[in-house]
């Protein structure tokens, strides 16, 4: 771990250096957002991708990286993000169904359970309902059980996004306790490199974090 967060502070250096050699560099922006994320100063890489997107608003992959920002802290704006990647990729694009699913939990943590039901909906009558991770969205359908999902899983990285989102749904529905198997599941054998890793460690912060809140 002090390995990869020596790397994530020589990337800070290295797109801090790009920045002030071209303020106009979008990627170099959106690339220091990632690396704050991943260090958790979700602030600071909100403000970067702010920077980034203002710089180039058709760099479709940053609304992604924004959004996830904005789930790990429970703000609005990843539905809308999500709704910029489908407008400017379409609903068939290999992240078209990342997009989704951020923007689904977007809504549900903004209590729009109406609108985080048809993103789900459209999905499942325009996306590509044969690719990973649509398995996924047919569990938050209800089309098919949690263990269905987790035998359609195959491997350790679609593991780490199923877990993630089962946990997220868990939790947003009223089951932390639920929820918290699947998430610490993700934080001792998860793909770290992917941002769902990042979005379970913010939802176990925010599960223990009402625990503390309620402990007498």
């Amino acid at each position: 771990m002090n390995f990869n967060r020596g790397l994530a502070l020589a990337a800070k250096k290295e797109y801090d250096r790009a920045i002030a050699l071209d303020p106009k560099d979008a990627t170099a922006y959106a690339n220091r957002g990632n690396v704050w994320s991943d260090k958790k100063e979700y602030d600071k890489a909100i403000a970067d991708y702010d920077k980034a997107i203002a710089l180039d608003p058709k760099s479709a992959l940053v609304y992604i990286s924004r959004g996830s920002a904005y789930v790990c802290t429970s703000r609005d704006g990843a539905a809308s993000d999500a709704r910029t990647y489908l407008s400017l990729q379409g609903w068939r694009d290999d992240r078209s169904l990342y997009a989704i699913l951020i923007g689904h939990f977007g809504h549900r943590q903004m209590h729009r359970d109406a609108e985080a039901r048809q993103i789900l909906d459209e999905a499942a009558s325009k996306g590509n309902t044969s690719a990973w991770p649509y398995p996924v969205i047919r569990c938050l359908r209800r089309e098919i059980d949690e263990k269905a999902l987790l035998d359609a899983a195959g491997d350790n990285d679609k593991m780490t996004k199923a877990r993630t989102y089962l946990g997220l749904d868990h939790s947003l529905s009223g089951h932390p306790e639920e929820a918290l198997p699947h998430l610490r599941w993700v934080k001792e054998h998860g793909n770290e490199s992917f941002i769902e890793y990042g979005i379970a460690l913010a939802e176990i912060d925010r599960i223990e974090g009402r625990k503390a809140e309620v402990r007498p």
